[in-house]
């Protein structure tokens, strides 16, 4: 029994935990009332995802030894990945009064403080945590990044210095250092801080986007907007309380929500030219460059609508390019929406026979005759527009009576 506990305990450490769980189970069919075994079996289960499943075995583990302060730091962090937030900070204040001169247990409150966007609270937190240990780099990085979400730029470039110096390896000040560097403006040498901690691990999505943000904002314009965005999230609390002040007024309420629509559009556009671009294709992942995909069918949409416009002198186009803009737009949020794949498939099918409803109607609805090659042009434009938003429609009104259909047949089930 004690060398599967030893194995499962290496196993974990080697991130195999599939395997581990195999030799944990071992133990706890000898012996079921063994609280580490269940300690380490909720670790696993934790680091696979198995959030139900890892609470169960901790809650049993803490059962069998309520006073293990390590039990309550795990169950701590199983509830703060399921972002029960309040849960996670009671169990974790538990292990700090069984175990106050932990480190990684101030880091972990205050990791559950800078989620509740308590970031006071989480410095106070970091700076305990460092009293015990001066060079605790995990709470370090939760100091930096509240340094960061209170505005305090230039204390954190001070602090991210000294971290560096202290943890020259480590991917996360590297990070914190670029996005610094990205609020004062200093685009090289952010590129430079998100490229090293990506060569220190390449897999690090926050240096990811980072770089992403840098090679974009080579644009003067999109720097602007950088800009104005980084300083959002600067705002302090008076200054989010004037803020929240001003929107009250309608008049700034839709000046603030127009700026916001075309700093969204502008942004998806320097997103856009990022696949045009040798280095940063290569920074997107797959969705951003399938997304990518459908921004250029939205740009083809509304260059269409712009000819046909320039040609005709029918003010139509005008109202069928937003309309337009909104099919693609809807239909990019259902196929990258976090539904299943099978869902994703109905999805697809149920659309496929909405398109080909609308080609056997198009027949009768928009004959195209025979003419000149700008009228042929419009008639197949106008046409295949008119079939995009009936489409959707149709497309709308088959998922919602499939849903329907699902309910029923679930009901009579249960019946």
């Amino acid at each position: 029994m004690t060398d599967h506990l030893k194995r499962s305990q290496l196993l974990i450490n080697q991130g195999r935990y599939d395997l581990a769980e195999k030799e944990l189970r071992q133990v706890l069919s000898l012996e079921p009332d063994f609280a580490s075994a269940h300690g380490l079996l909720a670790v696993c289960l934790s680091e696979k995802k198995q959030y139900a499943e890892a609470l169960k075995e901790i809650s049993e583990a803490i059962a069998l030894s309520p006073s293990h302060s390590g039990f309550h730091y795990i169950r701590a962090g199983i509830l703060r990945s399921q972002t029960k937030l309040e849960e996670a900070q009671t169990a974790i204040l538990e292990a700090l009064r069984l175990a106050p001169e932990e480190a990684d247990y101030h880091a972990r409150l205050a990791s559950i403080q800078y989620d509740r966007a308590k970031y006071i609270d989480a410095l106070k937190s970091t700076e305990q945590g460092l009293s015990v240990d001066a060079e605790h780099v995990w709470s370090m990085n939760i100091r930096l990044l509240s340094l960061i979400a209170l505005g305090r730029i230039a204390e954190a470039e001070a602090e991210v210095n000294s971290t560096l110096a202290i943890a020259p390896d480590h991917p996360f000040p590297h990070t914190v250092k670029g996005w610094v560097l990205l609020h004062q403006n200093r685009i090289p040498e952010a590129m430079q801080s998100f490229r090293e901690a990506l060569r220190i691990e390449p897999g690090r999505e926050w240096a990811r986007l980072g770089l992403l943000e840098t090679l974009k904002a080579r644009n003067g314009l999109y720097r602007i907007i950088l800009r104005l965005d980084l300083w959002r999230s600067r705002l302090g609390v008076g200054q989010q309380a004037v803020f929240a002040a001003l929107m009250i007024i309608p008049q700034t309420r839709a000046l603030f929500f127009l700026i916001l629509i075309l700093m969204g559009i502008t942004k998806s556009f320097f997103a856009f030219l990022l696949w045009f671009d040798s280095y940063g294709r290569l920074a997107l992942n797959q969705e951003e460059i399938a997304a990518n995909k459908w921004m250029l069918a939205v740009f083809v949409s509304l260059l269409s609508g712009i000819t046909l416009y320039c040609i005709t002198r029918q003010v139509a186009w005008v109202f069928m390019m937003p309309i337009t803009l909104l099919v693609v737009y809807c239909a990019n949020i259902l196929w990258f929406s976090k539904a299943h794949r099978e869902e994703k498939v109905k999805f697809a099918f149920l659309f496929s026979i909405s398109i080909a409803l609308c080609l056997l109607s198009s027949a009768f609805i928009l004959p195209i005759q025979a003419g000149t090659g700008a009228e042929i042009l419009i008639g197949l434009a106008s046409g295949l527009m008119f079939l995009t938003v009936i489409g959707f429609v149709l497309f709308v009104v088959g998922l919602f009576l499939y849903k329907l259909l699902r309910m029923l047949l679930n009901f009579l089930a249960k019946k």
